[in-house]
């Protein structure tokens, strides 16, 4: 089965344009991990997820749906002028949406628990734009980069705190090189909670594989900040062969245009990692969900996959 990849694409553009985002995600549901710890709105430091994380329940439905249509999509995004609001076509599962609260409820707990001060701008948070830039859209991410731009400028921004590889590094190495005026200071939240961990010592005597994120190994140069931490919560944990600078793709973010290919490859990895150990540890969203929808596909007994903040709340 062929996909139409360049109407994908197109859709994936004019939804950016529209919403700002891929998807018109449901700010009321997916910042109920910010309303509930009362995160102060604004200021010159901020947490920055750039939505990637409640993207995630999103993209999910959405690579199921485009599975189901294959080539009627070309047709039907022809007809609609290549314009559709995937987020009116597919059905979001409130158990990811719950997975993806707590994930975020739990990285935020820890900032606080270490008196880091930080705000939020909530449902004026813009999205990074990092799956156009990962997908090649060049130009559509530079629009949309300056749009992110005017809005910390707006809010007199000058330091934001990312949680995951992706827009860690559009933020920390893309920004800066398409734009002059861009001079935020960007700090991952693993850079700043491994070495001052404050909580309980784990219990746990299961032994992890860690997988790490192709983009924090390679692009972003944060490996050593994850195992810092989880020795610290006294996890025990091993590195296989393919790990670190040598890590291999866990498929994303091809899931959107390539699916068979991203699945291959999610399968492949999840292979490699489950011959090491059946606990999984992932860094990033986009992993998390290609190795657990490869698991789920697989139908492997007794393996489980954890993201790392779902271990430090």
């Amino acid at each position: 089965m062929s996909y139409p990849v360049e109407d994908i694409l197109s859709i994936l553009v004019s939804n950016v344009k529209k919403h700002g985002a891929p998807f018109k995600i449901n700010h009321k549901d997916l910042n109920k991990w910010a309303f509930e710890r009362n995160i102060p709105r604004g200021g010159e430091t901020i947490l920055y997820t750039g939505l990637l994380y409640q993207l995630i329940p999103y993209i999910k439905a959405s690579s199921k749906h485009l599975r189901s249509i294959g080539r009627r999509m070309g047709t039907l995004a022809r007809i609609t002028s290549k314009v559709i609001d995937l987020s009116k076509l597919i059905r979001v599962d409130k158990k990811d949406i719950a997975v993806i609260n707590q994930i975020l409820g739990n990285i935020v707990t820890v900032l606080m628990r270490l008196d880091i001060k930080f705000g939020y701008l909530y449902e004026e948070e813009p999205y990074s734009g990092v799956l156009l830039y990962d997908l090649g859209l060049i130009d559509a991410f530079k629009e949309h980069s300056e749009k992110v731009l005017g809005v910390f400028k707006k809010h007199g921004i000058k330091k934001i705190i990312t949680i995951d590889p992706h827009t860690t590094h559009v933020m920390k190495n893309v920004y800066p090189m398409i734009m002059d005026e861009f001079n935020m200071e960007v700090v991952n939240y693993l850079e700043l909670i491994a070495n001052s961990w404050i909580g309980n010592v784990a219990s746990d005597e299961k032994e992890y594989v860690i997988h790490d994120p192709c983009i924090y190994a390679r692009s972003v140069g944060i490996i050593d900040e994850p195992r810092i931490l989880l020795k610290r919560m006294g996890y025990r944990f091993r590195d296989i062969s393919l790990s670190k600078k040598a890590t291999y793709c866990c498929g994303g973010p091809l899931e959107s245009v390539y699916p068979k290919l991203s699945t291959e490859l999610a399968k492949k990895r999840l292979g490699q990692l489950i011959a090491s150990s059946k606990d999984i540890i992932t860094l990033c969203p986009i992993c998390y969900l290609n190795l657990t929808e490869a698991l789920n596909e697989e139908k492997v007994k007794d393996v489980r996959i954890l993201d790392l903040p779902l271990l430090i709340g």
